[in-house]
């Protein structure tokens, strides 16, 4: 999956892999900074995931809920994601590491809810194979939200990929959890 760069390459073209897990941790590691937290709309999608109608996420919408989440409005900016596709929106933070808090602790809300990124891979993946057997999808379990890492880059409208970077979450919190040298 990725490269081992703890092993010397000879001039050989034989590639170290590292170990899957390894792998999946760093790919975790990398997110989108400043951070973002992408919410999907899974009604707007395909119509059999649910029984209600749907319900298109206007960024008022969005904004009022974050609010009653006790989230600052001052540091927290809505937008659409790829204008060709509507069920996508974006929550930035600042590019603060409360701003990183704040994300992770949306991101923990939608992943305690069991609305995270797994549980939309399995709604998304029970949709796309058209398997019936399941039941719908709840009213309020039509938004599904996650922290941006790099393999939401494609889902990122223009302006926003163009700035933005990827950062390790965890040197991140190395540095905030540095001890302050007094000298």
């Amino acid at each position: 999956m990725g490269w081992n760069w703890d092993v010397i390459p000879d001039n050989s073209r034989v590639y170290q892999m590292s170990p899957v897990p390894e792998f999946k941790g760093l790919k975790d590691d990398l997110i989108i900074w400043p951070p973002v937290v992408i919410v999907h709309n899974v009604s707007i999608g395909d119509k059999s995931i649910t029984s209600e109608p749907t319900k298109a996420v206007t960024n008022e919408f969005l904004k009022g809920t974050l609010k009653e989440m006790r989230f600052e409005a001052g540091k927290v900016r809505v937008c659409r994601g790829k204008p060709s596709n509507q069920n996508i929106t974006l929550v930035k933070f600042m590019p603060t590491f409360s701003g990183l808090q704040e994300a992770d602790r949306l991101h923990k809300h939608y992943r305690d809810k069991k609305c995270g990124r797994k549980e939309l891979e399995e709604v998304t993946s029970k949709e796309s194979s058209g398997k019936d057997a399941e039941p719908q999808v709840e009213a309020e379990q039509l938004f599904y939200g996650y922290m941006g890492t790099m393999e939401d880059l494609d889902k990122l409208d223009p302006e926003t990929k163009r700035r933005c970077v990827l950062k390790s979450k965890k040197e991140i919190e190395s540095i905030a959890d540095a001890p302050v040298r007094v000298e």
